[in-house]
């Protein structure tokens, strides 16, 4: 991984991480749904039968371009829309990479949260206990055992990091959190944890999915 992914740094990194560099000019956002006709179509007849002052017969189709309507439309205060390149990997690679994500990678970046972010994981609203169970590199809980509704998430998508999925080297990071008798593990780029995020659930599945 190049370094810490941003709003302003994820555009270069994804088109670096491209298997092939393509000659990338992206519509503009506004126009993004209106790219094929189909969807152009769709939301056409959405939005008519929303003026006339009835409820169109959703498909899958149709709810997901209207969350994505909603999102384009609504973005929250400290959010913003950035073009990216997304280079699709194959579903068994993208298992490859989920497996040690899910193994080895997501209970040291708790770790790491709550050795190095003490104060950031409060303002979410993260209680001590909660805290402590993430220092054992488990999900957070209060007392009673309630987990917070929080998940990890990669920022550049797992699916769609093309070469960050498939090539591998230590993680800096990862090694603050690994017993210094051991060498830290080489983990695909796209794993590292600077393209990991701590994430509300409600953030990660209405606005950033």
């Amino acid at each position: 991984m190049a370094g810490l992914v941003t709003s302003r740094s994820i555009r270069d990194i994804t088109l670096n991480a491209a298997y092939t560099a393509p000659d990338f000019r992206p519509p503009d956002l506004k126009n993004i749904f209106n790219a094929k006709a189909k969807r152009a179509s769709l939301i056409a007849a959405f939005q008519k039968a929303q003026r006339n002052g009835k409820e169109p017969r959703r498909s899958v189709q149709d709810h997901e371009l209207s969350a994505a309507n909603h999102a384009l439309l609504n973005m929250p205060q400290g959010f913003r829309l950035t073009k990216l390149v997304y280079t699709r990997v194959a579903k068994e690679q993208n298992k490859l990479v989920y497996n040690e994500f899910k193994n080895k990678v997501r209970p040291r970046f708790l770790q790491y949260l709550a050795r190095n972010h003490r104060d950031e994981l409060k303002k979410m609203g993260i209680c001590y206990h909660g805290i402590k169970r993430m220092e054992r590199g488990i999900d957070p809980a209060d007392k009673e055992g309630r987990l917070y509704a929080v998940s990890v998430d990669h920022i550049i998508e797992r699916s769609g990091g093309g070469k960050l999925s498939h090539e591998k080297s230590v993680d800096k990071r990862m090694k603050t959190v690994i017993d210094s008798r051991y060498n830290a593990p080489e983990t695909y780029e796209v794993n590292h944890f600077d393209n990991l995020i701590l994430l509300p659930d409600h953030i990660h599945f209405k606005w950033k999915n």
